[in-house]
């Protein structure tokens, strides 16, 4: 079987770049969530992903302490959702830090084949975060 992959390469030109915060249209709320821009990936196709991080949530999420989180800590998302989503550009210099383990983990993903990125707008991944979460666990002994 012959496996291809598609080249990922950096980008720090165009509209969205590392270290950006933004607002955006957010959920009812939740107004004072940000959009962290963590870095910006052009695939060979020429389609750009935006990796942000979406903080000032109220998220459930039955897994941890008190039943809310506040943050997504990474989401790979569409350039042009991104586009549609953002209202105002606030700062141009945040740490990034706090992608490299995310990143990392999509991007071993996506080089395998299993990873891929969102085409919705920024106010809707809470939601599907919130619906992933409310899912039962999956057994790998099932047989």
């Amino acid at each position: 079987m012959r496996r291809s992959t598609i080249a990922v390469t950096e980008v720090t030109d165009g509209k969205f770049r590392s270290g950006q915060v933004w607002t955006y249209r957010t959920r009812v709320g939740e107004e004072s969530s940000r959009a962290f821009v963590g870095r910006v990936d052009q695939l060979a196709t020429g389609e750009r992903i935006v990796h942000v991080a979406l903080v000032g949530l109220r998220m459930e999420n039955p897994q941890v302490e008190g039943g809310y989180q506040s943050i997504i800590s990474h989401a790979p998302v569409l350039e042009s959702s991104c586009s549609q989503s953002v209202l105002e550009l606030q700062d141009q210099s945040m740490i990034v830090e706090m992608f490299a383990e995310g990143y990392a983990t999509w991007r071993e993903a996506f080089d395998s084949g299993g990873g891929g990125f969102f085409t919705v707008e920024l106010k809707e991944l809470p939601d599907l975060v919130e619906f992933a979460l409310r899912q039962p666990p999956t057994s790998l002994d099932e047989s």
